[in-house]
C-alpha cells in the first residue's frame, strides 16, 4: 500500500506540471491526464507496472475525470 500511494503522489505532480505548461498553450487538461498515463506506464518510465495498481489508479482517474467534467 505504500508503493500505491507514493505512486500516486507522483502521478499527481506529474499531472499538475503537465497541466501548468498546457495551460501556457491554452490546451484542455484532459490532454495532461493521457500525457502522464503514457509517461508514468510501464512503456516509459515504469512506475505502474502491476495490473492491480494500474486498475486502482485508473479507478481513481475515472473518478477525477468525472468529478471534473461535473464542475
Amino acid at each position: 500500500m505504500n508503493g500505491l500511494l507514493w505512486s500516486i503522489c507522483i502521478l499527481c505532480l506529474t499531472t499538475l506540471g503537465i497541466m501548468s505548461v498546457l495551460k501556457k498553450f491554452n490546451q484542455p487538461y484532459l490532454i495532461a491526464y493521457i500525457v502522464a498515463g503514457i509517461i508514468l506506464g510501464p512503456s516509459v518510465l515504469e512506475i505502474f507496472t502491476k495490473p492491480d495498481e494500474i486498475e486502482v489508479v485508473g479507478e481513481i482517474g475515472i473518478l477525477l475525470l468525472m468529478f471534473f467534467l461535473g464542475m
